[in-house]
């Protein structure tokens, strides 16, 4: 059936006939816009609408429902549904539901699956909006490029993906919303839903900054960076973890330490480090490793400015027994190189070692086991014991 001028119905039914569906056409894209009222539509087959302004009084959407450069208004009537496995596509068009509408389910009743998707500045706004879920039914509404859903009250059972970082979402706060932009996240703020861009990712939940990450980590977890990060805080690990930097580089623009692994006094603390680069020109150390477990740096280049007197990596007292093993990494520091910790063992491989020493005050080393007692920091400390093993790659000190 096709419908190329103004019309008014009371009731149209679309719906399938032995196993063949009806298909309703309303308006044509080469033509003057259509005016289309329907006092109750039910859309049990496919319906194509096209350069069409439609109002109507009660929907009910259950199939394959294509929407381009038209608009819906709900009048005199207070209920849409969107289900029994519809699938709804609004391009370039908008939809008004000032009464109550439904995708999915409703009522505890179960009408299959139903997918909602918005593209091509789009825009839907409803009073009440239910997006429900009975049983294994999926349920799903998409907002694809500027395209944007505004509820004044929303209940979401199912899941709403923000498919691009223009895409908007504004309602009281619900669960599922997520993103399908890659390396990006979800952010609510002042009753807006959009998709942010994350700096960090721990398997596949992503976070905004590093240090939302450090705090969420888990043992055993992997902390991947997705974008190079400035930060002046210290990068603190106290849990057996991977830092992937993924071959981004963190910038840390403190004095204290960019990376530290403090000593847990009850538990050894395994950490790897790698594919990162480090650049840290007013810091005193780079990586800190304060512990007795193992320390794996691999792929890690570590500079500390020329200036300040720094380790690039720095071993304190406590970290007697530790296992280390920098593989394929460069450290560039005063003394890049920094070890109080009894008894380690310290291999190093296919690694550039740069001791830049400009002090006038001070003899620094590209490697340094230091054998006496210093008068700052751990008392004791000296570094019998410990043994340095390196396997190609290259030391150079000034």
């Amino acid at each position: 059936v096709n419908i190329t001028g103004n019309f008014t119905g009371t009731n149209v039914l679309v719906r399938t006939n032995n196993g063949v569906d009806n298909l309703l056409n309303v308006g044509k894209a080469d033509a003057e816009r259509t005016t289309v009222y329907f006092g109750q539509l039910g859309a049990f087959a496919d319906v194509n609408v096209v350069n069409t302004d439609v109002t109507y009084g009660y929907a009910f959407i259950r199939n394959d429902f294509n929407a381009t450069n038209s608009t819906f208004e709900i009048k005199g009537g207070v209920n849409t549904y969107f289900s029994g496995n519809a699938k709804v596509v609004l391009d370039n068009s908008t939809w008004s539901l000032p009464g109550y509408a439904n995708i999915g389910s409703y009522g505890g009743y179960s009408y299959g699956n139903a997918d909602v998707t918005l593209k091509n500045g789009s825009s839907m706004t409803a009073t009440n909006l239910g997006i429900e879920v009975s049983g294994e039914n999926v349920v799903k509404l998409t907002l694809e490029d500027t395209s944007s859903l505004t509820a004044t009250a929303l209940k979401n059972q199912g899941s709403i993906v923000l498919a691009s970082v223009d895409a908007t979402l504004i309602s009281n706060e619900v669960g599922n919303v997520t993103t399908s932009v890659d390396n990006h996240m979800v952010e609510y703020v002042d009753g807006t839903y959009k998709a942010v861009s994350a700096s960090v990712k721990i398997g596949s939940t992503y976070y905004k900054t590093l240090q939302d990450a450090l705090a969420a980590v888990q043992a055993g977890e992997t902390i991947t960076l997705l974008a190079d990060v400035t930060t002046s805080e210290v990068t603190t690990i106290n849990k057996n973890i991977i830092f992937d930097g993924n071959g981004k580089t963190l910038t840390y623009t403190g004095t204290n330490r960019a990376f530290d692994v403090p000593n847990n006094e009850t538990a050894d603390i395994d950490v790897t480090i790698k594919n990162l680069t480090v650049v840290a020109t007013t810091a005193n150390r780079g990586l800190n490793y304060n512990e007795n477990g193992k320390f794996n740096v691999e792929a890690v280049t570590v500079t500390i400015g020329e200036n300040v007197d720094g380790y690039a990596i720095n071993f304190p007292g406590m970290s007697d027994n530790a296992q280390v093993t920098i593989k394929d990494s460069k450290l560039t520091s005063r003394n890049p190189l920094n070890i109080w910790g009894e008894n380690m063992t310290i291999n190093v491989h296919n690694s550039e070692i740069i001791s830049v020493d400009n002090s006038t005050v001070y003899d620094y080393a590209a490697i340094q086991l230091n054998n006496e007692i210093p008068t700052v920091g751990p008392n004791g400390a000296i570094a019998n014991g410990t043994v340095v093993t390196i396997t190609g790659g290259s030391i150079t000190a000034k």
